[in-house]
């Protein structure tokens, strides 16, 4: 077996219990047709563009799980650098909706809320005209429904893995990366006319990068003559890398959504909610994991946690003429920290609290270590080399839309809306930490020291020495609202009316 299909070859071994009936196989991707009801059918909103629709059957039959995989396979939608562009535009002009809830995440331009492939109804992708009801994205649109409860009491549960060896190690001639995933669904009636549906899943990373890797070793490497320790000292260790593995380079996600559906006569409320949590370390993916072979235990720590609820309010008034009313909250945070020290980054690259947690060998008080540098100043970090940076950012959002349609006749749809997207957006960045705090202890001897005119002063010094970059929280980085440093408090509102006409084969519409 050759080395591509040694890799591509890995064993995944799969369970999946469920009580759901068996249902129709037929999941082939298909283009939306136009949508054109007669007025004496219940009352359903006429579209007159197209979309690609992934159906839930279609996305559990992929090889491959995660919104942006499914995307990239759809015409017009190009992956590139790990960013999608619809029909040539640039990577943030899409825009992601979950039940009718807009969950772009303006921070990163990027969907903000990952729904879990089981728990997905379906995902509709339109990547050209589309109506002035659906928003303010110039390049596409990507709505994911989430599968409601059903009459009777249903599971799902599914186990998916390729650790029956060492994460690492080889089975079959392939490698193991230690991917676990666990996924599980509940649905069901809780009285008559309410019902739920929760998902969960977990999934695990023993490496996170996949790539090709040929095993090496060096051994006896020595510091070469263009570095700052003296000619000839050895490095800590030998280097060695296994074949197609990265070690401390793991990840992990866990993830909890779920919907209910309140019936009651022609009123529907419908809730959804969910959260997220994942965790990686950074610096142990490649070529980073080189420089940092010998202090991979103090690879920075990622971290992001993601909460969404909704409420939706549907009222049919007739056939013909129905409302609906929506309110979401949103909240997004992200942490890169020391997995020492976490949050509290003033001790980051402080020599003696360093000292307390069993690293050693600084040049100063607030100077690391210096780093080996061998085969022609190529850089290793020394194992007990600090962090000497710190970020977190949060974004929250409040929206609340209303919409209201009509079959005025039967040749006539009229649809008026609007809809209101509150943010509060928050960045912290210190980014030479011992810089800050080699300024601000004038004598090294661990106590901040300098004086300042006055608290303005201190702030632009501090900004200063530490290249700090912040709004939402203080140049400390603890959280403030007013001021110099208050949020980003960016607000989204439109409004819209929509006119349809369709007589026969021709439709025309205009708003």
């Amino acid at each position: 077996m050759n080395r591509s299909n040694r890799l591509r070859g890995a064993l995944l071994v799969c369970l999946a219990v469920s009580t759901l009936e068996a249902q129709d196989n037929d999941t082939s991707l298909t283009q939306t047709p136009v949508f054109t009801p007669s007025p004496a059918d219940s009352f359903q909103p006429r579209y007159v563009f197209s979309a690609h629709r992934l159906t839930g059957k279609k996305i559990l039959s992929f090889p491959f799980r995660g919104l942006q995989n499914y995307l990239s396979i759809l015409p017009a939608v190009v992956s590139q650098n790990g960013n999608l562009h619809f029909r040539g535009g640039r990577s943030g002009e899409v825009g992601y909706f979950i039940d009718g809830f807009p969950v772009t995440n303006p921070f990163f331009n990027s969907n903000g809320v990952e729904i879990i492939p089981e728990a997905i109804e379906e995902i509709d992708v339109t990547t050209g005209a589309y109506g002035p009801e659906f928003g303010r994205s110039n390049a596409g649109l990507v709505h994911t429904r989430m599968k409601t409860g059903s009459d009777s009491l249903q599971f799902f549960f599914s186990s998916q893995t390729d650790n029956l060896v060492n994460t690492g190690s080889e089975f079959w001639n392939a490698t193991s990366f230690g991917y676990r995933d666990f996924v599980g669904t509940l649905s069901g009636p809780i009285i008559p006319g309410f019902e739920f549906l929760v998902a969960g899943e977990h999934e695990f990373f023993g490496n996170r990068q996949q790539m090709f890797l040929e095993p090496f070793r060096f051994e006896n490497l020595v510091q070469d003559g263009l570095g700052s320790r003296p000619v000839g000292t050895p490095l800590p260790g030998p280097v060695e890398f296994k074949r197609n593995f990265l070690e401390n380079n793991a990840s992990s996600r866990t993830t909890l959504q779920g919907n209910s559906t309140i019936e009651l006569g022609d009123l529907q409320v419908r809730l959804t909610g969910s959260y997220s949590k994942s965790e990686f370390p950074d610096g142990g993916n490649w070529p980073f994991a080189l420089q940092n072979y010998f202090r991979q235990r103090r690879n920075m720590r990622n971290e992001e946690r993601t909460s969404f609820g909704g409420i939706t309010i549907t009222h049919n008034l007739t056939d013909d003429i129905s409302y609906n009313i929506g309110f979401s909250l949103y909240d997004r945070f992200g942490q890169r920290s020391d997995p020492d020290f976490g949050d509290d980054w003033m001790k980051y690259a402080d020599s003696l609290e360093n000292a307390r947690k069993g690293y050693f060998g600084f040049n100063g008080r607030y100077f690391a270590p210096y780093s080996y540098s061998t085969i022609f100043q190529f850089s290793f970090q020394d194992p007990s080399a600090p962090n000497n940076t710190y970020s977190k950012n949060r974004q929250s959002s409040t929206t609340f839309f209303a919409n209201f349609k009509a079959n005025v006749t039967s040749a006539w749809q009229l649809d008026v809306g609007g809809m209101t997207e509150g943010w509060t957006i928050r960045d912290y960045r210190v980014n030479i930490i011992n810089n800050l705090l080699s300024y601000l202890d004038t004598n090294g001897d661990g106590i901040p020291d300098r004086t300042f005119a006055d608290e303005y002063e201190r702030r632009v010094r501090v900004i200063q020495a530490g290249f700090v970059t912040n709004y939402g929280y203080d140049y400390l980085g603890n959280s403030v609202d007013e001021g110099l440093e208050a949020p980003r408090k960016p607000l989204f509102q439109s409004a819209y009316f929509s006119n349809t006409f369709t007589e026969e084969a021709a439709t025309l519409s205009f708003g």
